[in-house]
């Protein structure tokens, strides 16, 4: 049909069996377990991810990827990824465009429409409406896609 573009299966990777757009993402084959990352946090550390999988589930499907150095969010393609430590938990996520704010510690350009962004949660409380706006925005990806909700 004229004006839709089908999306490509992708590139799988022969070794881990990992997804990708495109066949040249470099990509860890070193996949690990939830647990062995979860294993070296504090019991709050431990709920903070929890609560990231919870709202990541509210957003849609999505896959969640532990690799030896951190946990990769994804769904058509990566949008995000956590790195844990004994008291915190890194957040990194992908938008379109730079958002500066006082609890974004980090920004790297990646591309020319690929901004990763990080925040450090480190209590439950630190997963609040705004950790939610930036996730829902990076899950979607491209503003011109459009949202779609899952429904309860």
């Amino acid at each position: 049909m004229r004006g839709q573009r089908t999306r490509s299966p992708g590139w799988r990777c022969p070794d881990c069996a990992r997804r990708f757009i495109r066949r040249t993402r470099e990509h860890s084959c070193d996949v690990t377990s939830v647990e062995s990352h979860l294993s070296r946090t504090s019991p709050e550390v431990r709920r903070v991810f929890h609560a990231i999988v919870r709202l990541l589930g509210e957003l849609g499907p999505h896959e969640v990827t532990p690799v030896k150095t951190m946990i990769v969010l994804s769904r058509t393609g990566n949008f995000g990824g956590i790195t844990l430590t004994k008291s915190r938990l890194d957040l990194g996520f992908f938008l379109t465009h730079e958002v500066h704010h006082e609890r974004i510690h980090k920004i790297e350009r990646l591309g020319p429409r690929k901004v990763a962004h990080h925040v450090r949660l480190s209590s439950v409380a630190d997963v609040d409406a705004q950790v939610n706006l930036w996730l829902t925005e990076a899950y979607h990806g491209d503003p011109s896609e459009p949202p779609v909700r899952r429904s309860r």
